[in-house]
């Protein structure tokens, strides 16, 4: 029932040595230096606080944050490096990025319907290898990156909101930006309901709703180019 703060300068790791998933109720990670490495899948079911440092997790080894759960403070310099889930019928900000040299790059969801509903969500800074094939109103798709949302339990359709970061890959004038999503044959455009920024640092919303498509990435809708 207390708070578990991970500091210091070294890097730690979390472990079991049962089949028993550690649950924690709160946790601060605020690490100067080093990273926080999951061997084992964690349950948290109040809050995740960032402060400072990185948590790695993978496709086995990751949080798992409870309906109610908060997870604040998320930036540049603090994030889940992998994949994360979140349970819980509240609008969410999955706190996620990809190592210090790229940064904080989070994917949002509007309100799932049922507080048993879950998401899995994760960011990978590289080109998707999914296929090619594209909506007729989509002209190109970002070449450097993509997220990945999983919908691990519930029927229900959210918005998805992402984020673009000229420092480190593809932009272009958000009034021509789409959301695109893989719906295993074709990048559909989710089209935009609202965008803020500018070509350099920016965010935009999907109008359509996601159901079954798990990977979304920004692409274009005109011809023009990504420099």
């Amino acid at each position: 029932g207390g708070k578990v703060i991970f500091d210091g300068t070294s890097s730690q790791s979390i472990n079991k040595s049962s089949s028993y998933v550690p649950s924690f109720k709160k946790v601060v990670i605020n690490k100067s230096s080093g990273v926080l490495t999951l061997s084992t899948p964690v349950s948290i079911s109040d809050s995740l606080s960032f402060l400072k440092g990185i948590i790695n997790s993978d496709t086995t080894n990751f949080i798992s944050l409870a309906n109610g759960g908060k997870a604040t403070g998320a930036s540049d310099s603090s994030f889940v490096n992998g994949p994360f889930k979140k349970i819980g019928n509240a609008a969410f900000v999955f706190p996620i990025g990809y190592n210090i040299s790229y940064g904080y790059r989070p994917i949002e969801i509007t309100a799932p319907s049922s507080t048993s509903d879950a998401y899995t969500a994760q960011y990978l800074h590289q080109q998707q290898s999914l296929g090619s094939a594209l909506d007729t109103s989509i002209e190109h798709l970002n070449t450097c990156e993509y997220w990945k949302l999983t919908r691990n339990a519930g029927t229900s359709k959210v918005r998805i909101k992402i984020n673009w970061n000229h420092d480190s890959c593809d932009f272009v004038n958000p009034l021509y930006m789409r959301i695109a999503g893989w719906n295993g044959s074709i990048w559909n455009d989710l089209r935009s309901y609202a965008y803020s920024g500018d070509s350099i640092k920016g965010s935009i919303t999907s109008l359509d709703s996601a159901t079954t498509i798990s990977v979304f990435t920004t692409a274009i809708k005109r011809c023009i180019y990504f420099r």
